[in-house]
């Protein structure tokens, strides 16, 4: 497995990232600019690689898209895995850590995506570079803190509202419509189970689904085969369980048989990928691609010109 420690060119720049001394928009007594990319250091068995931050997402953004996508909608995910990877260096630096680890089969090299594409390796990694340099250094921010940058496949026809679910301080992911994710072979799945294995899996029997304003299981109530008890989990952990494409779930009883007729592929939290590209084939940019799924949120960069 690979280790992503985060180190930075000069150290002064360590100290000053997240306590608001810059002009990407977080709070503090001072405005610097940073002129300094953020530097990755690579470790598994083979030894240490060091890259800046703009390198290491042209190896992570293919892992995460379709390559094929539309441009516009790869530099939303770029933009995307930027605030993601920055947010959660941002939250190891809040509690005091010196180091930043990263799990990290999230990272393919030029020789691995080469093997991957083939003959169109030269026309993939072009279009992953220029997706990633042309939006160099942007990620998003809401009052002044990255963002929780999240994406998934494809949406049931509208993505998910934080509401009481994720609680304060997520009001940017607001429910928006994605009225041709329909159009994508992942829209519609449907798995079976017997009751009897149903309920093995899950400790019991579903006693009731309930529902968000998207129409994605928010929770599920189980009861209990040994105690009778009844347990409340979420509706993405029915879906694991289940090993389902999303939790918009709809459930049908037949004899010994449960079917689960399922919409869309993933937590439908934040940017829809489907639909991103969908809009970006009209024409949208990647700005207004990411200010459609993620409301009031800032354009903000760490490196300047």
């Amino acid at each position: 497995m690979v280790l992503i420690s985060f180190i930075f060119l000069l150290p002064y720049i360590f100290s000053m990232l997240w306590s608001g001394r810059h002009d990407t928009g977080l709070k503090g007594e001072t405005q610097q600019s940073l002129q300094e990319d953020i530097v990755l250091c690579l470790e598994d068995e083979r030894g240490k690689l060091t890259m800046t931050m703009e390198e290491y997402l042209c190896g992570y953004l293919p892992l995460v898209i379709p390559v094929q996508y539309e441009q516009e909608c790869l530099r939303a995910q770029a933009v995307l895995l930027r605030t993601q990877v920055i947010g959660a260096f941002a939250r190891q630096v809040a509690e005091g850590k010196q180091e930043f680890i990263l799990e990290a089969d999230t990272y393919l090299s030029h020789e691995q995506l080469e093997e991957m594409w083939g003959e169109n390796n030269t026309e993939y990694q072009e279009k992953i570079r220029q997706a990633v340099s042309s939006t160099r250094g942007i990620y998003l921010t809401f009052e002044g803190l990255p963002i929780e940058a999240c994406f998934f496949r494809v949406s049931a026809g509208r993505t998910r509202s934080a509401g009481t679910f994720l609680g304060q301080g997520y009001e940017y992911l607001a429910a928006v419509d994605c009225p041709k994710d329909y159009l994508s072979q992942d829209y519609l799945t449907q798995e079976k189970y017997s009751r009897t294995k149903l309920e093995k899996l899950l400790g019991g029997t579903i006693a009731q689904l309930s529902y968000d304003d998207s129409g994605y299981v928010e929770w599920v109530t189980i009861v209990s085969s040994d105690s009778g008890e009844s347990r409340e989990y979420t509706g993405e952990w029915l879906r694991k369980k289940l090993k389902l494409s999303s939790a918009h779930i709809t459930m049908e009883e037949q004899q010994d048989k449960v079917f689960f007729q399922v919409k869309g592929a993933g937590h439908g939290f934040g940017m829809s990928q489907f639909a991103a590209n969908e809009m970006a084939a009209q024409g949208a940019d990647y700005q207004t691609i990411l200010s459609y799924f993620f409301q009031n949120i800032t354009f903000d960069k760490y490196l300047q010109p």
